[in-house]
């Protein structure tokens, strides 16, 4: 990664922790950096350097989007129901995925199965 976007680390190094590359491996270790740079958010410039269509969007990004999409399904729906004509259907928000919708967990729990599931994640974590 520090051949594709040496300076973005170097970047986020000095504004975040006030070190550079040039501790590395005297007062920062190398596992160090490694966590370092793989614990960056969305936020930071190597982020950015390596996924620069997604830069910035992070989980609050994505729910606002989300909540932008919703308002306008809900003003076009009462828009639909008050007008003698259909008006235009809106757009989602731009995403940076690309228009592709991403999934976030896996199939339903049937609801027979719900407690079964919940019991055992329950005495997993001891709660």
């Amino acid at each position: 990664m520090l051949d594709r976007c040496e300076s973005a680390v170097e970047y986020d190094l000095l504004t975040r922790v006030g070190m550079s590359l040039r501790d590395v491996p005297t007062r920062l270790s190398w596992h160090s950096l490694w966590c370092f740079v793989r614990h960056l958010d969305a936020h930071s410039a190597t982020y950015a350097a390596e996924h620069p269509r997604a830069a910035g969007w992070d989980l609050h990004a994505y729910m606002l989007a989300d909540v932008f999409d919703a308002v306008n399904a809900a003003s076009y729906a009462v828009a639909c129901s008050t007008h003698g004509s259909r008006p235009r259907k809106p757009k989602r928000y731009k995403r940076p995925t690309g228009g592709r919708s991403i999934k976030i967990g896996r199939d339903p729990i049937k609801a027979k199965d719900f407690f079964t599931w919940f019991e055992g994640r329950v005495t997993k974590n001891g709660r």
